[in-house]
């Protein structure tokens, strides 16, 4: 053993930087050096060697102070879910800067904020009763990753509502007396002080559109059916920063052979737009809003739209999987090779070559509608994101195109592929990707069916005739090989597709509660409907049925209080005639009538002719100094008035009867002789 005693000296050990202390070959266990600089998560200090564990990143080394199962400044490894920053005890886990407190999670779960100590919590715990508290603001300045029930976000700068607060709701609703309420919703301006937002106000439930049309003229024009009318069709993307979108991430791409596209567009930004999701509101038709022509003249061929919901974010391939067919062509299989198409409607001479047909999908500025054309009521959206699948397939190129209204979706939101015009099922240049090398079965024609379809060429075995393609545009997907008939290098590589954080601005016809019943129109609210102001019973009650119902609402506009109507401060009262019979007007009347006086009917023509206006009706004088009069004071003024007018008319009645009654006992008392 060793003693060492002394009251004015200590041991002093060999003292190295952190370098020289991992130098130290094979250090025994139980070396002891002190270390004079910090170097990282090693900080000076104390360190013993152990060769049986591994320290703060050097196998055997660990510091005196800091290498035992604690939380170290520079950061702990191997850590497991049994570690755990806390207290045992019955005390709070306090947050401190400067020495100062400025947090704490109590005891009791419940986590606190603030910026100066002793806080209001500390002073009156009593006021603790949620499980955060915040002394002080609370700053969101970004969107939400997700679209989970109790979401708060700050609305990102593109889609939903941009500079607003939403909170994400998600409920079933109690029927028609509180409507379902999901999506992301707005909840700073509640009670609507701004009278312009940029959010419709949200009232009734869903609701179509007011105008439901499906026409798509031909030729075509632009169909103001989609944006027109006080409540449009819900469209999603913001309503202002709105770009345009154009070549092959078009809807309408044809300056190659065929083309497609998907499109993802997320559950929050169809939920901005307010569209009503479940299977009792399906979509019927959408439209795409063209804002330039570019291309040839020749119509698209063959345009399929497909749907499907979806739990993906982005778009990182084709997906392939559950498409729903949403619309396409349904003529019927022709006997022949296919002929071309051809603007105008119809050619005003013939076409060379051959042309004439009347069928294919034509477009026009403004925009273009696709209705739901597989049978049944349309496509159901669940509430999840939403894939749209566009595909052309042409018989010929180039053809007609278009440039779109878009937006910025910011995020991975855009997958695109087209294809040049070669062909065939085998050899090179371009094998495989559009027309025919070699001619297909006889007799084999449209309708298209992936992956063989086509026309042959002028005779059997005629390579690259122009026709319906090798592979159709919706065949397209990652790995297809889509190199140029010639052997070059296409612009978008000749392999997988190209990819862009742009989105179509695309409009539903569907029920949605986006702008509800009454929509914002300059400084002024626009209600397409009557208002119904009372409990939910008494809406329901069945008062206002149709005829012969005498208290049925009398169209759009008209205002119904189940108790009375307010338009200031005065309440509608009766007090002319319970003055006049009984002497004092009714507790509920007694305001109004206090400022009441009753003219004699002896005193009235003077009245009228001093002030040229009747009693108890303000005039023009009171206009200009008073303001202009409420409903409710009008109201009072013209029943009072009406009123007055009744008891002069019974005066005059009495009066003409004490006046006959006289002339009538006069008459009889000079026939008398009296």
């Amino acid at each position: 053993m060793l003693e060492i005693a002394s009251t004015d000296r200590g041991l002093l050990i060999p003292r190295m930087t952190r370098n020289q202390r991992v130098a130290i070959a094979t250090p025994p266990n139980g070396l002891l050096v002190y270390q004079t600089n910090d170097a990282g998560s090693e900080v000076m200090g104390f360190y013993y060697y152990d060769a049986a564990v591994v320290g703060t990143g050097v196998v055997g080394w660990r510091h005196l102070g800091q290498g035992g199962p604690v939380w170290q400044l520079g950061g702990n490894a191997g850590t497991t879910n049994a570690h755990f920053v806390g207290t045992l005890n019955n005390y709070p886990l306090v947050l401190r800067t400067g020495n100062q407190e400025r947090g704490r999670l109590t005891e009791n779960g419940q986590f606190q904020l603030y910026t100066q100590y002793p806080n209001i919590f500390a002073v009156y715990p009593s006021l603790v009763t949620e499980m955060v508290h915040v002394q002080g603001g609370v700053k969101l300045n970004g969107g939400s990753t997700g679209s989970l029930p109790g979401t708060i976000r700050f609305a990102p700068p593109s889609g939903g509502t941009p500079g607003r607060f939403e909170g994400y709701v998600q409920n079933s609703g109690l029927g028609v007396t509180a409507p379902a309420a999901n999506g992301w919703k707005q909840i700073d301006n509640n009670f609507h002080e701004r009278r312009l937002q940029q959010t419709p106000l949200s009232s009734g439930g869903c609701q179509d559109p007011s105008n439901t049309s499906l026409a798509q003229t031909m030729p075509p024009t632009a169909n103001t059916t989609v944006a027109g009318g006080a409540r449009p069709w819900p469209m999603t993307g913001p309503s202002v920063g709105l770009g345009t979108l154009g070549g092959g991430a078009t809807p309408y791409y044809g300056l190659w052979e065929d083309s497609r596209k998907q499109y993802l567009y997320r559950a929050d930004d169809i939920s901005a737009a307010g569209i009503c999701m479940g299977s009792d509101n399906p979509i019927r038709a959408m439209a795409f809003n063209v804002t330039g022509l570019t291309g040839a003249s020749t119509r698209q061929h063959y345009v399929r739209i497909r749907m499907k919901n979806t739990g993906a974010n982005t778009t990182a391939t084709f997906d392939n999987s559950g498409l729903a067919v949403f619309a396409q062509p349904t003529t019927g299989q022709i006997t022949g090779p296919p002929v071309r198409y051809y603007n105008p409607y119809p050619p005003a001479v013939p076409a060379n070559p051959p042309g004439g047909e009347t069928a294919g999908f034509d477009f026009a500025v403004g925009w273009n509608i696709h209705p739901f054309d597989q049978g049944g009521p349309g496509f159901v959206w669940t509430g999840s994101n939403l894939l749209i699948d566009v595909a052309v397939d042409n018989q010929t190129w180039p053809v007609k195109e278009s440039v779109v209204q878009s937006y910025n979706s910011g995020y991975q939101s855009l997958i695109y592929m087209y294809c040049d015009a070669c062909g065939g099922s085998g050899g090179s240049p371009g094998a495989g990707t559009c027309l025919w090398r070699t001619a297909p079965t006889v007799g084999f024609y449209w309708p298209p069916t992936a992956p063989y379809n086509g026309e042959p060429g002028a005779g059997p075995g005629t390579a690259n005739s122009d026709g319906w393609g090798y592979r159709g545009g919706w065949d397209l997907t990652n790995g297809t090989n889509t190199v140029a008939c010639d052997g070059q290098t296409t612009t978008w590589g000749g392999f997988g597709p190209a990819t862009s954080n742009q989105l179509p601005r695309v409009a539903f016809l569907a029920k949605y509660t986006g702008g509800g019943a009454a929509v914002n129109v300059g400084s002024y609210m626009y209600a397409n409907e009557a208002l119904m102001v009372g409990d939910a019973a008494w809406a329901a009650s069945g008062a206002f049925a149709p005829p012969p119902s005498t208290l049925r609402h009398r169209g759009p506009g008209t205002l119904s209080a189940q108790k009375s109507v307010w338009s200031g401060g005065t309440l509608l009262t009766d007090y002319v005639f319970d003055l006049y019979y009984d002497g004092v007007a009714k507790p509920e009347d007694a305001k109004g009538a206090g400022t009441y006086s009753r003219v004699p009917l002896c005193d009235l023509p003077n009245y009228v002719e001093r002030n040229r206006r009747l009693p108890n009706v303000e005039g023009r004088t009171a206009w200009n100094t008073k303001g202009s009069f409420s409903l409710d004071q009008i109201t009072n003024q013209l029943w009072v008035a009406v009123e007055d007018q009744a008891l002069y008319i019974q005066e005059l009645n009495q009066r003409m009867d004490a006046l006959r009654a006289y002339l009538v006992e006069k008459k009889l008392r000079e026939m008398e002789g009296k």
